[in-house]
C-alpha cells in the first residue's frame, strides 16, 4: 500500500535528547518545553541535579562533568535521572514514558538512516525523478548524516567515561553496582558510516576509521571479555561463547523500586514479579506447567520461606486495587522491599538471588523479558544465547576488516580467528540440523531448546554466518531462510518468539530490531550472489544458487510488504507508531504498555523499508 508521504513519520522525532552538554547554549540542546520549565540560575550555580516539570510527568536531569573532577559517587546518582552526554541524539520517543536515548535502538536508527542515505548519494536524480520522494530527501540526508555523527561521537564518550555502552543514559545504568549494557547494531553503522565516507573521500574516511571508529568498536567487543560473559567450556577443544550478566542484587529499580511510592510508579509493569513469583510456585506445587517452564528446576529461582525467616521481615499491607499480587515481604535488616506469595496452604515464598541474577541477565539483552531463557527469564545465566553470539560474530568478523583496512595486519589476523572460533561454536552448539533453525543453548542441562523458536535467530542472516561461497552452508542458509518464513513471519513481520506466552518479547509482537536486521541480512547475501554470478559456472547458478536467489526474493518481498502495510494502517487509524506492533493490542502480563507515543526506531525502521520498497519497483521500472 502506498504512503501518504514518503518521509511519513520520522519528521516528527527530529529533537534533542533531554540531557545537558556542559558548555553548550540551553537553546540549541533542549527541546522547547524543557527550556521554559529550567531553572537556569541554579543549573549555573553548578547543580548537579534539576527537576523539571513536563507536562506528563517530571524528568530529572543530572550533569556529570568530565572536566576532570572527581567522579559523582554512585549512592548521590538517583536511579532513574538522564545522565550527560555531549551532543544531540534521538531519544526513544517525542513524548510519554521513554525520554531517554537507548544506544542499541540508535544503532538500528543509524543503520536504517545510512542505508537510505548511501542509496540517495549513490543514485543519479534523473534514475529517481519518477519515484514519489520529496525534492528536500538530500538536505534531510544532511541532516541525518550529522546527527549520525553526533551519536557515534556520544557512543565513544559512554565507553571511554563509563567503560560500556550502557542499555540507556538512566542513572540506574552506570552505576557500578547495577550497570549493564547490550549487543547492538554499532558494528554495522560503524561498516555504514565508513563506507559512505570512503565512496566520498578515501583519506577522511580511513583517519575517522583510525581516530573514533576502530577505538569506539575495539572498547565495545572489550567488554564482552568480561569474565560474567564468558562460557567456560572443559572438552578440551577450542570453543567461544558468551552468555548475557547483569550487575546487582535483587530486582533491578526500574521494575520494583525499593520504597513504596517508587513501586506505586511503576505499577505500569503490574508488579511483574509478583506474577512470575505466583507462577512458579503453583507449577512447583503441582499444576500443569506450559511448555515453556518443562524441564527447568524451579528451586533454583524460588524459596519457600521458613517461620525463622519470616521473623525476619515484616509483610506490608496491601494497597486497594492491587489485584496482581498478593503480599510485599520488608527484611528488618536492609529495608529491601520484595515481592512474597502465600499459596493456598499459607506458606509464603519468594524470589532467590539466582532468580534476580537470571532476570538482570535477561534486561542486559533489551528483552524485558522473555521465556526463552528459562519462565520469566530466570534461567538466562546458563544460556549461550544465538543472538548475542551472532552478534559478536559480525563485530568480529567487522573488526578483522578494518584492522586490514589500516594496516594493523595482526590485530586483524586475530580476530578473524576469534570469528572462525566462534563459528565453530555456534554450528557446533546453537544449529538444529534437522531444520536449519538456530536456537540458544542450554550449557547447565547440555541440550539445544529446539522448544522455543527466538526472533533473535534472524541475527545469523544479518551477520552473515553461513558462507554462500560454500556449497553447504548455502544448502544451509536456504534452509535457514525457509523455516523463517514459515515459523516467524506473520501478517504484521517477524516475530519476537514464534510462541505467544504473554510477554513483550514473544509473539504476537513484532519488534523493529528484528526486521531491520533480517532485511539488512538478506540485502547483504542478495548482493554478495549478485557478485558471484559473475564467476559462477551456468549449472550452478542454474542449480542452488537461483533457488537460493528465490528464496531470499520471496522472503524480502513479504517482510517488506507485512511490515509496511501494518506499519501504514496503525499510523493511519491510531496516528502513531509505537514501540512495537502488537496484533492483538492484548495485555501482556508484565502490564508493560509501550503504546502512548511515536517511536524513532519505528520511525527509521518504516523508512527503511519504504525506501526498500522504492528500490524493488525502480528495478521494474527500469527493466
Amino acid at each position: 500500500s502506498n504512503l501518504s508521504s514518503p518521509m511519513f513519520p520520522l519528521g516528527l522525532n527530529i529533537k534533542p535528547c533531554l540531557v545537558v552538554p556542559d558548555f553548550v547554549p540551553f537553546d540549541h540542546i533542549f527541546a522547547r518545553e524543557v527550556t521554559t520549565s529550567m531553572d537556569r540560575d541554579r543549573w549555573q550555580n553548578q547543580d548537579q541535579q534539576i527537576d523539571i516539570q513536563l507536562p506528563d510527568g517530571i524528568v530529572t536531569v543530572i550533569r556529570l562533568k568530565n572536566s576532570g573532577r572527581k567522579p559523582i559517587p554512585d549512592a548521590l546518582i538517583p536511579d532513574h535521572a538522564l545522565f550527560y552526554i555531549p551532543h544531540p541524539s534521538l531519544v526513544a520517543t517525542s513524548g510519554g514514558m521513554h525520554k531517554e536515548v537507548y544506544p542499541h535502538d540508535s544503532s538500528v536508527n543509524q543503520e536504517s538512516l545510512l542505508t537510505i542515505i548511501h542509496w540517495v548519494d549513490s543514485n543519479d536524480p534523473q534514475n529517481m525523478s519518477h519515484l514519489p520522494l520529496p525534492g528536500s530527501l538530500r538536505q534531510h540526508c544532511d541532516q541525518w548524516l550529522k546527527l549520525i555523527e553526533g551519536e557515534l561521537k556520544n557512543q565513544l564518550w559512554m565507553i571511554e567515561h563509563y567503560g560500556l555502552l550502557p542499555n540507556a543514559n538512566r542513572g540506574w545504568s552506570i552505576k557500578k553496582g547495577t550497570q549493564r549494557s547490550q549487543i547492538s547494531h554499532l558494528p554495522g553503522v560503524i561498516e555504514g558510516y565508513y563506507h559512505f565516507l570512503k565512496n566520498r573521500n578515501h583519506q577522511r574516511a580511513k583517519d575517522w576509521l583510525k581516530t573514533t571508529g576502530l577505538p569506539l568498536l575495539k572498547a565495545y567487543h572489550e567488554y564482552w571479555q568480561d569474565p560474567k560473559s564468558r562460557l567456560q567450556w572443559h572438552d578440551g577443544k577450542n570453543y567461544v561463547g558468551n552468555r548475557w550478566f547483569g550487575n546487582g542484587t535483587g530486582a533491578p529499580v526500574e521494575v520494583y523500586g525499593n520504597d513504596f511510592f517508587d513501586r506505586r510508579i511503576h505499577g505500569l509493569h503490574k508488579f511483574y514479579y509478583h506474577h512470575a513469583l505466583a507462577d512458579m510456585v503453583k507449577w512447583s506445587l503441582g499444576a500443569e506447567k506450559p511448555g515453556f517452564a518443562k524441564g527447568f528446576d524451579l528451586n533454583r529461582a524460588i524459596q519457600k520461606l521458613s517461620w525463622q525467616d519470616l521473623a525476619n521481615a515484616r509483610i506490608l499491607s496491601i494497597a486497594p486495587g492491587d489485584k496482581d499480587r498478593t503480599i510485599d515481604l520488608k527484611w528488618y535488616d536492609s529495608g529491601i522491599i520484595e515481592p512474597g506469595y502465600q499459596a493456598k496452604d499459607g506458606s509464603i515464598w519468594r524470589l532467590t538471588s539466582f532468580f534476580y541474577a537470571g532476570d538482570r541477565a535477561c534486561r542486559s539483552s533489551g528483552k524485558d523479558p522473555i521465556h526463552a531463557w528459562g519462565p520469566y527469564g530466570a534461567f538466562t545465566t546458563d544460556f549461550m544465547s544465538i543472538g548475542q553470539n551472532a552478534l559478536l560474530y559480525y563485530q568480529e568478523k567487522v573488526l578483522a576488516k578494518h584492522c586490514r583496512e589500516i594496516g594493523e595486519i595482526a590485530a586483524a589476523a586475530a580476530y578473524d580467528q576469534k570469528a572462525r572460533q566462534r563459528k565453530e561454536t555456534i554450528l557446533a552448539f546453537n544449529r538444529d540440523i534437522k531444520t536449519g533453525l538456530f536456537y540458544s543453548y542450554d550449557t547447565v542441562q547440555k541440550k539445544l531448546r529446539t522448544n522455543y523458536l527466538e526472533g533473535d535467530v534472524v541475527y545469523t542472516v544479518y551477520s552473515g554466518l553461513l558462507d554462500i561461497s560454500i556449497p553447504q552452508e548455502r544448502k544451509w542458509l536456504q534452509m535457514l531462510l525457509s523455516a523463517i518464513h514459515k515459523n516467524l513471519l506473520g501478517p504484521s513481520g517477524i516475530y519476537a518468539a514464534a510462541e505467544d506466552n504473554g510477554l513483550n518479547w514473544e509473539k504476537p509482537h513484532c519488534w523493529p530490531s528484528h526486521q531491520t536486521a533480517l532485511l539488512k541480512g538478506l540485502l547483504r547475501y542478495e548482493a554478495q550472489l549478485k557478485q558471484e554470478e559473475s564467476v559462477a559456472n551456468i549449472q550452478d547458478i542454474q542449480g542452488d544458487r537461483a533457488s537460493l536467489v528465490s528464496t531470499i526474493q520471496c522472503l524480502k518481498t513479504d517482510l517488506i510488504h507485512h511490515f509496511l502495510k501494518a506499519s501504514h494502517d496503525e499510523l493511519s487509524t491510531k496516528g502513531y507508531l509505537a514501540e512495537n506492533i502488537n496484533e492483538t493490542n492484548r495485555q501482556t502480563s508484565t502490564g508493560y504498555q509501550t503504546q502512548e507515543s511515536l517511536y524513532s526506531w519505528r520511525a527509521t525502521a518504516a523508512l527503511f523499508f519504504y525506501m526498500e520498497k522504492l528500490k524493488l519497483e525502480n528495478e521494474l521500472f527500469h527493466r
